[in-house]
């Protein structure tokens, strides 16, 4: 196993179930540094994974260390990886919400701060499981280089340039697309006008060549989930 990622990886299953994104489906996984293969989970719920439910696959597909039945939708992460060398944290989620606005066809409209990064998300439209090479490479292609890709009826891919990123990436998907069905309750979402979106663009770049946004908010959304499911009676 790769030293040091195994507490991450674990940590990263209970927040993902602790904030309800996963419960009980879902899975999210690491790129072992400088190699061709990945940690996740054998295929049980998020909020059950410990140290000893983690495996060791390769971008081919094979399981290389550790036991247990893995994941049919391995093959989610295994096409991200195999796409997008700069992404080390995949995450795959049936949140309500998320799930909600991909059934309905719909995306993300730029019009909250959460929202920003997965405005005009694509979706996959396919019935059924990402759980063979051939529909992890369609959805890979229409995933493209976006954070996120929508999957009609079932919840959402996301990618992030490491665990952290793509777990509180996850958290804040979640959060946008609940925040924008609602607000259909109150006559519909309304995005940002073009000249504030821009500007908005603008200081994100900034704040991130100061280490502080969007890095900054990663580290602060995942040192508080970090800290409930420290506290909390399953993490051992």
């Amino acid at each position: 196993m790769a030293t040091g990622l195994e507490e991450q990886l674990v940590l990263a299953n209970l927040i993902l179930d602790e904030t309800g994104l996963t419960v009980p489906f879902g899975h999210v996984s690491v790129r072992i540094p400088g190699t061709d293969r990945f940690l996740i989970s054998r295929a049980i719920a998020p909020g059950l994974v410990r140290d000893g439910d983690l495996l060791v696959v390769d971008l081919d597909g094979k399981v290389l260390e550790g036991k247990g039945k893995w994941h049919g939708e391995s093959w989610i992460h295994i096409c991200i990886y195999r796409t997008r060398p700069e992404v080390n944290g995949v995450v795959h989620t049936h949140s309500l919400y998320v799930t909600a606005l991909a059934t309905a066809e719909g995306t993300f409209l730029p019009g909250t701060v959460f929202g920003f990064p997965f405005a005009g998300a694509k979706l996959y439209r396919k019935a059924g499981l990402v759980n063979t090479r051939e529909r992890g490479e369609e959805m890979a292609r229409i995933m493209g280089t976006d954070a996120a890709v929508l999957l009609k009826g079932h919840g959402a891919s996301v990618a992030g340039a490491s665990l952290e990123e793509a777990t509180v990436k996850a958290i804040m998907m979640e959060e946008a697309a609940k925040i924008q069905l609602l607000a259909g309750l109150g006559g519909g979402a309304k995005p940002y006008a073009e000249d504030e979106l821009a500007e908005f663009a603008r200081e994100l770049e900034e704040q991130a060549v100061r280490n502080d946004r969007p890095a900054g908010l990663f580290e602060r959304v995942w040192a508080y989930y970090e800290d409930r499911v420290r506290r909390g009676p399953r993490f051992t």
